[in-house]
């Protein structure tokens, strides 16, 4: 299975959930559903964060950068 930090999203041809768009426009009343951290599978996690005007996420511990899916800047 491919590492999360080598996974792509192309955000043209992917759906995207209707609670993240709900946060993207303010109309999530429950964001953490949908933002933190997330178990995929067995063996993979997802960290979904919400934060608009930032040039770069990292997380501490695994030392990671997190990238930006397409089409959300």
């Amino acid at each position: 299975m491919t590492p999360p930090s080598e996974r792509v999203v192309d955000a043209d041809s992917t759906p995207r959930d209707p609670d993240i768009e709900r946060l993207l426009h303010g109309r999530l009343h429950e964001p953490r559903r949908v933002l933190g951290l997330h178990a995929v599978g067995a063996h993979d996690a997802l960290v979904r964060v919400l934060v608009p005007n930032a040039l770069r996420v990292s997380l501490i511990e695994p030392a990671a950068d997190l990238e930006r899916v397409p089409g959300t800047a």
